[in-house]
């Protein structure tokens, strides 16, 4: 099973490729806090009852501060984590090109290279 993504653009120009019900979605999503909104679909009416409820009830709006938060702090540890691998893999090659190129040792290219004593073990297992 496959996913589609669709984009939805709220400030298109093309009002006459869609249905009422999706310009009326996209204008909702653009004003949703707009007290004076008139809504004519009973399926967007719907999802802005359920918005509304939401931003009244003060502890999901607490729970979706810490999904948000763990959301973004997931994603910053995952950057780290990929910047990591992707210095070992970076640092790897550069340790093979030596010991290629120069005809040397791996002791001798992590010398060249100047990798810490505490991190050569791990270069050590990946060859």
């Amino acid at each position: 099973m496959s996913t589609i993504r669709i984009f939805l653009n709220t400030h298109g120009k093309d009002d006459e490729n869609i249905t009422p019900e999706l310009k009326e979605l996209l204008y909702f999503m653009d004003h949703t806090n707009d007290p004076d909104l008139v809504i004519q679909s009973d399926n967007v009416r719907k999802l802005h009852n359920s918005v509304r409820a939401i931003q009244k009830n003060e502890e999901i709006g607490v729970r979706y501060m810490q999904l948000w938060e763990e959301k973004i702090m997931g994603e910053q540890e995952a950057r780290a984590e990929g910047r990591a691998e992707g210095t070992r893999n970076a640092t790897m090659d550069n340790i093979r090109n030596l010991m290629d190129s120069l005809k040397i040792s791996l002791e001798q290219s992590m010398d060249i290279l100047k990798i810490p004593a505490a991190e050569r073990e791990e270069y050590q297992t990946m060859m």
